[in-house]
This record gives structure tokens, C-alpha cells and sequence, in this order.
């Protein structure tokens, strides 16, 4: 939903005290609650006709309970602004009792600005994989969520969270259609003790906007994310996103120590807590991380953060597609400790090196800056005994170009984009076999995970065999970006394994009415 509004119709003239403004702000929230009621339909005379007081003699049986008590707030605030109006000198007792269609022959005009201002985001839609159009609702506090997610409970819609939207196409088609509420306004920094090097926040804030106040402390979450710009936090641990520095640093899993989850009943249930030593209680903080909003809607999250590094270094060496293997084994043994080790196909390299004609490895460390040095010569020593090539050496603030090049890598690309993941000694001899349907592909080949992407055909081609190979392993293969026919003729996730039972029963206790995000994930 809108924000509620912020400036007094111009057509009332002056600007009164702040309770009248107070009341239209009351109205707009209330009138925005009831379009969401109604879905996309924002006709004010509708509203006016159809919650005036004459509609509550109907009996209260055949009216929803959420219906009505936005109709009656709505009823109570258009009241009060009408006893406060300017010029107008009746209190909240007389205009009780004075006539509705009389008492309020002079408000269509203002109420109008107030639905221009306040409902045209009621009328946005969405789409997912096809489903839609849906209304998308943006939501500005925690009990505009809570009314939305029970207003969409008793109805038996579903619900599909969005923020960034950055990762909308991750997911199988939803079974259902429903409604979307943007979490983008969930956007408040709620706790900071920079000295505990925790951090609470909303869900629903930018990645990038969360750096910034991190960085205010010289503090920050070296979690990479594509798009930070535009991504919330909500989504990246939803889809438990990473990127190069998760070799180093680790995942979201290891970063989330509490957690507030708004179940089917529009009811917060909150896990961890705002210290970084808290074992009370299950750990459900790793249960919503990767769940992909299918176990309620994140609302609010304490983070433990790390101090910003001294220095950083990142370095590119180009090494032949049979030295390849060789190559990652000697930095799995090296005796520095680098925070990502990527692997890029020659056509990936060219894209960040147009000199590069070979596989690339980039090597990142981040330290102290005595420590980065030492780390850097040394690597170029092992790497020279190992038949690599050092091709290029970037250091702190021209290192952060490359950071965000290999962030935001997955989020390129044409045709279908895929996941694999896979035991780190294989890396290398997957990507070789891989490279001649899939060119562009990269790997953080410390973590044993391929990301790349190919054309349709060739994936129908290739499937079955890279899912049979990668089983043996015991690796997965998900597609990331797909079309919709594509989604429909298989699950991106693969075939079903053992443990997916497990999910399911989890799914089911947790959202037994299969409200949030119904078939999008394997549960």
C-alpha cells in the first residue's frame, strides 16, 4: 500500500492543526485497507455509499468481520475530521448526530485527493510465472501487514511477499493466484549497538541502504547480493542469496541470530534474539533462511556484522582448461587463506579481461593490510610453481569494481540460468564437461557451486544426464531463471528427494492453510 498521506488537500484551504491532519491520515489509511479488501476496485462514491452508516443496518452476519471494522474506522474518522474541519463549529457529539449524505456534501472533492494520493498503488498489479494480474498491496507498518494477512486468511487467498524483486523468477509457477504485499516500506533500522557489532532492521530493507548505515561504524554484512540497489533483506534470506566472499565469510545462515516471522494469523513469532551468545530455545532463524517465504512473512531481523577490512585484494590468474583442476587443488592447500576463490570459462573471463583466453581464477583476500600483502606475494609464488599466469592485481577501492562485477554476475545472462552444487574437487572437472553448451559460466570453486546459463534446447538435451551425474555426487542442479513452459514441464528444483518429506510436514505445521507462496518452492 501508499504511505499514508502527507499533505493536507489543497482543497480545504489552510492547513489546520495537527489532529484534523491527523484524521486524514487516519481516512487514507482506512480507505487503503478497504481497497485492499475489495482488490483493485477504487471507486471512493463506493466506498461512501457502501460503508456509510445506512449499510450497517444490513445485519452484521452478512458482512466479513475485516470488512467491517475498516468500515467503522473509516465512519469514526471521517467524523472527527468533519468536527474539526476549519469554519466549522459543531464538536464530536453534535456531528454524531448530524445527517450523513448532508454532513459530507462538501467532501468528495478532498476525498478524492486523498485517493489519488493514496490508492493508485491498490490498483498496481503483478504477475508470477504467468499467474496474475494480482493486486499488489504496499504496506507501510507491521499492523497494515497483519490486517492484510488476515484479511487474505479469511478469504483463502494466497500470499506472495515481494521487496526488490530481484529474484522473482526463482521458483516454480504458484498454484493459485492471491494477493503481493510489497515489503519495501518495512524499511526501519530498530536497534544498533555498534559495539555489540549486532544490528536490527525491518525486512524490508535495501541491501545497499543497510550498508550504508553499517559502513557509518566502519562496520558491514560481507554478505554479496546482485543488485543491492534494489534488493531487500527480506529476499536475500528467503532465497538464501550469496556470492564470492561466501568462501570466506559464510552464508546469511551464519549471520541471522533472531528473527520475527508473521504467521497465517497475521501473529509475529520471534526466534533468537539481539545477542550474539542466545541458545534459548530451536534455532528456527536457519529454518526461514533459504524457505523462500513459504513458512510465513520475515518481518524483522537482528544480524551480527563484522568490522570492515583494512585492506583488500583481489587477483586474476589464466590458467589451461587441463591445468584447471590442478590449479584449484594447490589453493585449497595454499598456505594463505583467501576469502573467495572463483573460476571463470574463458568467455566469462573476456567479459572482466577482453586479454583473457583461458579459464581465470580470481582470488580475493581482505585483511590487515601487512596480512593482504603477504598473502598476495605468496600467492604468486604458488601459483607460478603451479603453471598459472597472473594476469592482473587489484588492490582496496579498484578491487570493489570486480566485487560487484562477480556479485552481480548471476543476475546476467540470456536463455535459462542455472545452479549447480557439487562436492569443490569436482569443480573443475564439471565446468569442463559443461563449458561447451554452457560458454559463460563461473564458479566459487571454493564452495562447489556452478553457476552459468545455456539455451533452452540444450538444457532439454543435457538435463537428465547432468541431474544423474550431479546425484552421484550428492549435488542438485536448480534452475535460477527459466521460462514458464519450461517451469511447467518439470520442477526447477529436480526430482524429489528423501528429505523433501521432511519439508513438506514442516510446510504443513507451520502454514497448514498453504497461504504464503503455495508451489513455489519444494514444500
Amino acid at each position: 500500500m501508499a504511505a499514508p498521506l502527507n499533505s493536507w488537500p489543497s482543497s480545504l484551504g489552510t492547513e489546520p492543526s495537527a489532529a484534523v491532519h491527523g484524521q486524514w491520515t487516519n481516512i487514507s489509511v482506512n480507505l487503503r485497507h478497504l481497497v485492499a479488501y475489495q482488490g483493485t476496485d477504487t471507486s471512493v462514491n463506493y466506498f461512501l455509499a457502501r460503508f456509510s452508516p445506512a449499510r450497517h443496518a444490513t445485519p452484521l452476519a452478512s458482512r466479513q468481520p475485516t470488512e467491517l471494522r475498516f468500515a467503522r474506522r473509516l465512519h469514526v474518522s471521517l467524523l472527527r475530521c468533519e468536527a474539526r474541519r476549519p469554519g466549522n463549529g459543531c464538536r464530536g457529539e453534535d456531528a454524531r448526530s448530524k445527517n450523513w449524505p448532508a454532513k459530507f456534501r462538501w467532501m468528495p472533492g478532498s476525498i478524492l485527493e486523498i485517493a489519488a494520493a493514496t490508492m493508485p498503488s491498490m490498483t498496481e498489479t503483478i504477475s508470477i510465472d504467468g499467474v496474475g494480474p494480482m493486486p499488489l498491496a504496499r504496506v507501510g507498518s507491521i499492523s497494515e501487514l497483519r490486517d492484510l494477512v488476515r484479511t487474505s486468511a479469511e478469504r483463502g487467498d494466497a500470499i506472495y511477499p515481494v521487496g526488490g524483486r530481484t529474484m522473482l523468477d526463482l521458483g516454480n509457477p504458484p498454484t493459485r493466484a492471491g494477493t503481493a504485499p510489497d515489503l519495501t516500506g518495512l524499511n526501519q533500522v530498530i536497534d544498533y549497538p555498534a559495539r555489540d557489532m549486532t544490528i536490527t532492521v525491518q525486512a524490508g530493507i535495501r541491501l545497499a541502504e543497510l550498508q550504508r548505515v553499517l559502513a557509518g561504524e566502519n562496520q558491514r554484512l560481507p554478505i554479496d547480493v546482485p543488485r543491492p540497489e534494489q534488493a531487500t533483506l527480506g529476499g536475500a534470506i528467503a532465497c538464501n542469496a550469496s556470492g564470492p566472499r561466501r568462501y570466506g565469510f559464510g552464508t546469511l545462515r551464519d549471520y541471522v541470530i533472531g528473527i520475527s516471522v508473521m504467521d497465517e494469523q497475521g501473529v509475529e513469532t520471534k526466534a533468537g534474539g539481539r545477542v550474539v551468545k542466545n541458545v534459548a530455545g530451536y534455532d528456527l532463524c536457519k529454518l526461514h533462511v533459504g524457505a523462500l517465504g513459504t513458512l510465513g512473512i520475515v518481518t524483522q531481523v537482528t544480524l551480527k556484522v563484522r568490522p570492515r577490512p583494512e585492506a583488500s585484494a583481489l587477483l586474476a590468474a589464466t590458467v589451461g582448461a587441463g591445468q584447471l583442476a590442478n590449479a584449484l587443488d594447490a589453493l585449497h592447500v595454499s598456505r594463505t587463506r583467501p576469502c573467495a576463490i572463483e573460476a571463470l570459462s574463458p568467455a566469462a573471463a573476456a567479459e572482466l579481461l577482453p586479454d583473457a583466453t583461458q579459464w581465470c581464477m580470481l582470488i580475493g583476500f581482505e585483511d590487515n593490510r601487512a596480512a593482504t600483502s603477504w598473502q598476495v606475494e605468496t600467492l604468486r609464488k604458488e601459483l607460478n610453481e603451479c603453471g598459472a599466469s597472473v594476469l592482473r592485481l587489484w588492490h582496496d577501492a579498484e578491487s570493489e569494481p570486480v566485487w560487484r562485477w562477480l556479485a552481480d554476475w548471476p543476475s546476467r545472462g540470456s536463455g535459462v540460468s542455472f545452479k549447480a552444487t557439487l562436492p569443490s574437487a569436482r569443480v573443475a572437472e564439471f565446468a569442463r564437461q559443461l563449458v561447451e553448451c554452457s560458454p559463460h559460466l563461473l564458479a566459487h570453486a571454493g564452495d562447489g557451486v556452478v553457476l552459468g546459463c545455456m539455451s533452452a534446447e540444450a538444457l532439454q538435451g543435457l538435463r537428465s544426464r547432468l541431474q544423474a551425474q550431479l546425484s552421484s555426487w550428492n549435488g542438485s542442479l536448480v534452475l535460477t531463471r527459466c521460462s514458464v513452459d519450461l517451469k511447467r514441464e518439470f520442477s526447477v528444483w529436480g526430482p524429489a528427494r528423501a528429505d523433501w518429506k521432511l519439508m513438506q510436514a514442516i510446510k504443513g505445521n507451520l502454514d497448514p492453510k498453504n497461504l504464503f507462496n503455495p508451489g513455489r518452492f519444494v514444500a
